[in-house]
């Protein structure tokens, strides 16, 4: 599923970029189709810790709410 919204973000990226513009999911497209550089790795595994962060956090919060 991830792998599909993430697809589904480059297509519309795509579409609704201009030329002078540069999104995210064109960014990494791009550096992913010259190779494999260590800031790509970096920015995922950014995304990776923050979205455990998030979810660490609402579960603790909606825990703490239910008390």
């Amino acid at each position: 599923m991830s792998f599909t919204l993430s697809l589904d973000e480059y297509i519309v990226s795509v579409f609704t970029s201009g030329a002078q513009s540069q999104t995210l999911p064109l960014k990494v497209f791009g550096m992913a189709k010259v190779g494999l550089n260590p800031q790509l790795n970096a920015l995922s595994a950014i995304f990776i810790v923050a979205t455990i962060a998030f979810a660490f956090g609402s579960h603790f919060l909606g825990k703490k709410k239910n008390l």
